[in-house]
């Protein structure tokens, strides 16, 4: 080992670990004419690292510009997810907030089913058409309610 890494490793995938990079890459650099090619079955990882670096597949981890873009990243990261945080907050309502539009809305609820029961003596003595008129309007007049608690800020 050098540097943390193998010498020689034997398989394509063993390579694209040792180099950080997909096996995919390892596949398609491997056609080229150019490209180190194995010696009794095992592949340089010095040679192909070299290689790659050519290519600018791979960072050098002695280039001092690598520090600087693993910062710039980990700062890109950390603003998206600060953003991400800052939008689900706004998105989010607390507890106590629906706790208490919970309790209003059940009041409305309350007393518009409660408003039924006086609708009953009303209906009496007439006739069916009458009936279904009156309980088709009063339907109608609960919906808009309803719907117009819906609507509130």
């Amino acid at each position: 080992m050098k540097n943390g890494l193998p010498l020689y490793v034997r398989t394509c995938k063993q390579l694209a670990a040792a180099l950080g990079v997909s096996a995919m890459t390892i596949s398609r650099h491997n056609r080229k004419p150019d490209a180190p090619r194995p010696v009794r079955g095992r592949h340089n990882v010095a040679a192909w690292r070299k290689y790659l670096l050519a290519y600018g597949r791979v960072l050098d981890s002695k280039d001092p510009c690598l520090a600087a873009l693993k910062r710039q990243l980990i700062c890109k990261q950390i603003e998206k997810l600060d953003f991400s945080i800052r939008r689900d907050k706004a998105e989010l309502v607390s507890l106590a907030t629906v706790k208490a539009w919970g309790a209003e809305l059940e009041g409305h609820v309350r007393k518009i089913v409660s408003e039924l029961h006086q609708l009953a003596p009303a209906l009496a003595g007439l006739s069916v058409a009458e009936i279904a008129e009156r309980l088709k309007a009063k339907e109608q007049d609960i919906l808009r309610r309803l719907y117009s608690l819906a609507q509130r800020p």
